[in-house]
């Protein structure tokens, strides 16, 4: 293995021997970066939740973008972006050895053309983005085949639900994270299967319970204790959960009750030598997360998966039927031999290239589809092209890419982030990997500059309705109304500082009893976010004190701590008790 020192962010990290082999197999240098700085260096190319009015370059009709006016790119409408109407070979040009490669492919990216957004096959769902196939939805992201949902990230097949991050599956819900084929539950954390619940955490196959964790195959359960049906719905009526303030109670019971809630080490189903955490079907596979249906031989991956193998630093968003592929994003979907891509598909030997399909044989190129031998998005002979790669590669290395802080770039690095058209704020990179401004900046990012505000507020979020009842005395008025975000753009989440209700999202509320939020819904996205622990892990000791018999004296029985290590997402300070896979088993009911 190989020790090194991360030229980012000065941290000590190891290249393991299974590494190496990997790099050797696919011709490329060890990396330079540690595998959390190489993630955010890709996450900062993804913006999924900005958007802007902006206009397509070639009709002058006005889009929705996740590129601000004020950046140097031009856009087309995604309709125009995918027809015959131009060509991105147009804007190919001769490589000049005597320039840095990512200083001439920079040049050329900001020339052709970009796709405004990418939301295909959608039907009255403007407002969204990396969606595809749904209908009457309204700012989701990362979404496929949902209808009737608002509010929405890393979401699938949902339908008449509002605020859901990592959802599939579900009807009927609000406020769901990491849930799946649930109905009706409002507030709800890593659950499955369940139906007409309120504030439930770690819950499987439960029906009708409130301010419940750990609970297997339940119903008629409140804060983890048993009621006959005559007895929970006397409760749940005490409990007044169609009021703020019946709510709120609620939220503070159910929160000291999650705080002692026995924690798995990691959320391991079928994976065979294996580390990480949300992982479906995983083997040989370390230091990857929220991947599932099947993948083999990866690392740091992060998002995807749908049969892959042979995938290193691959994230946000990567998989389905593909296989060798390093530091890349969006990408794969039957492709293989892809490096240092973004957005590239049902392709074949690409290298350092963005927005790509069904091509093979590409190297610096941009928005090319059904291409192959392109260098620059210049064609040459198959007989050349070769050639020309490996003096392209070779002149990487002698002469590499210099960023605003003196750091170098040469064959083996991913893009330099200041190439990035995006603000690191406006991206996924701060979603996940949080800083303010000055850190971005001195850091080598970029950052959003957003034009002042000039929100006129109508209502306060205190003078919000208590009740469904007071909210339905308002009737449609609430629906004219500029409502103030508790943060009032003092946080660093993309507030919006006031934010309407929509419609469809009031007759949500009032169908279900609910108070509106007074979190515009960037906040209230962040604040999904912050539920789920950290990409990173952790050795730790399993917390579970077994009680073993003491034969020394006369059978009575003393306690000691489970001995079982693990790597867990759980840091060692933190106050969890985290328990192993036997003994996390051996707690739930």
């Amino acid at each position: 293995m190989e020790k090194k020192v991360c030229r980012k962010c000065n941290a000590d990290f190891i290249v393991a021997d299974d590494d190496l082999v990997f790099y050797r197999k696919i011709g490329t240098p060890t990396p330079t970066w540690c595998p959390e700085c190489r993630r955010v260096r890709r996450f900062v190319w993804r913006n999924e939740r900005s958007l802007y009015r902006n206009k397509c370059a070639a009709t002058g009709k006005e889009v929705i973008s996740s590129f601000s006016p004020d950046k140097p790119i031009k856009i087309y409408d995604q309709s125009y972006w995918f027809s015959d109407a131009w060509s991105p070979l147009d804007y190919g040009r001769e490589y000049d050895f005597s320039r840095s490669f990512f200083e001439q492919w920079r040049d050329l990216y900001y020339a052709v053309p970009q796709i405004n957004v990418s939301n295909k096959n959608v039907e009255n769902s403007e407002f969204c983005n990396v969606n595809s196939d749904s209908k009457d939805s309204y700012l989701i992201s990362a979404a496929y085949e949902n209808e009737r949902v608002m509010y929405g990230n890393r979401v699938g097949a949902n339908r008449d639900s509002l605020d859901l991050y990592i959802a599939n599956n579900n009807e009927y819900c609000y406020e769901l994270v990491a849930g799946k084929n649930c109905y009706k539950v409002f507030w709800g954390q890593d659950c499955t299967n369940c139906s007409d619940c309120y504030f439930i955490y770690d819950c499987q196959g439960c029906r009708d319970c409130v301010g419940c964790t750990g609970l297997r195959n339940k119903q008629y359960y409140i804060f983890n204790q048993p009621y006959d049906k005559a007895a929970y719905e006397r409760k749940v009526a005490d409990l007044d959960l169609r009021s703020r303030a019946g709510l709120e109670r609620t939220r503070v019971e159910f929160e000291k009750l999650r705080a002692g809630q026995v924690r798995k080490f990691a959320n391991l189903v079928n994976c065979e030598n294996s580390t990480g955490d949300n992982l479906e079907g995983a083997k040989n596979c370390h230091e990857c997360y929220d991947l599932v249906n099947g993948l083999q031989n990866c690392r740091y991956a992060v998002w995807g998966g749908y049969q892959m193998s042979d995938v290193y630093d691959a994230s946000p968003g990567v998989g389905a039927n593909s296989s060798v592929i390093y530091e890349a994003f969006d990408a794969g979907i039957n492709s293989n031999d892809i490096q240092f891509v973004g957005v590239v598909h049902n392709s074949s030997n690409v290298r350092y290239s963005l927005n790509c399909y069904s091509s093979k044989n590409l190297f610096g190129c941009v928005g090319l589809s059904r291409q192959e031998n392109c260098i620059l998005n210049r064609r040459y002979p198959e007989s050349e092209y070769g050639t020309m790669v490996e003096r392209i590669k070779r002149q990487m290395m002698d002469l590499p890419y210099v960023d605003r802080l003196g750091r170098e770039y040469r064959y083996g690095e991913f893009f330099p982030p200041e190439m990035s058209p995006y603000g690191y704020n406006e991206t996924v990179a701060q979603e996940y990997y949080p800083i303010d401004q000055s850190v971005a900046v001195e850091c080598g990012f970029n950052w959003s500059y957003d034009v002042a505000r000039n929100v006129a507020v109508t209502k306060k979020a205190g003078d919000l309705p208590e009740s469904v009842d007071e909210l339905r005395a308002l009737g449609e008025g609430i629906l004219r109304e500029v409502i103030e975000c508790e943060h009032k753009g003092e946080c660093n989440e993309q507030c919006t500082i006031g934010f309407k209700i929509l419609p469809q999202e009031l007759a949500f509320y009032l169908e279900h009893g609910l108070p509106l939020p007074k979190l515009c819904f960037n906040c209230r996205h962040y604040a999904r976010v912050k539920l789920r622990n950290p990409m990173r892990l952790w050795k730790r000791q399993c917390d579970n004190q077994l009680r073993i018999k003491n034969e020394e004296l006369t059978g009575d029985e003393k306690t000691q701590r489970c001995p079982n290590m693990f790597e867990t997402t759980y840091a060692p300070e933190r106050e969890e008790k985290v328990y192993c896979e036997k003994c996390y088993q051996n707690s739930v009911v």
